[in-house]
């Protein structure tokens, strides 16, 4: 049996390994898929799925990194979604999830690259 801390702690190496360029240490985004799928039931919160998701999307997996993501509140994961959206040519879902229409004042999220990601959407 694995102690319930120990799939924590493993995730919390990965994700400060994945915040940083992963390829300074050797790692790929598949590298860091291996070990972060099987962690996943043990350590389920919306940080470790959307950390999941991204490394989906390097992975380009997209529609993996989709049905992750949709439906999550943190705005990075909006930003993430629309990006996986948009690589999957769901240009009005990649919209919607930029520019909420029930949150007409609200920011778009990811600041200047999710401006450039609307920009790719609108042309």
């Amino acid at each position: 049996m694995v102690p319930m801390d120990q799939p924590k702690a493993s995730l919390e190496m990965l994700r400060s390994c994945s915040s940083r360029d992963t390829s300074i240490f050797g790692f790929s985004e598949s590298f860091l898929l291996v070990f972060l799928e099987p962690l996943m039931p043990f350590c389920y919160m919306q940080t470790n799925m959307q950390l999941l998701a991204d490394c989906y999307l390097h992975n380009n997996q997209s529609y993996a990194a989709y049905h992750i993501l949709k439906g999550m509140q943190m705005a990075q994961s909006h930003y993430l979604f629309a990006l996986s959206c948009f690589q999957l040519d769901l240009l009005k879902e990649s919209e919607a999830a930029l520019c909420p229409a029930n949150e007409p004042g609200a920011e778009i999220p990811n600041g200047a690259a999710g401006h450039y990601l609307l920009g790719l959407i609108y042309s």
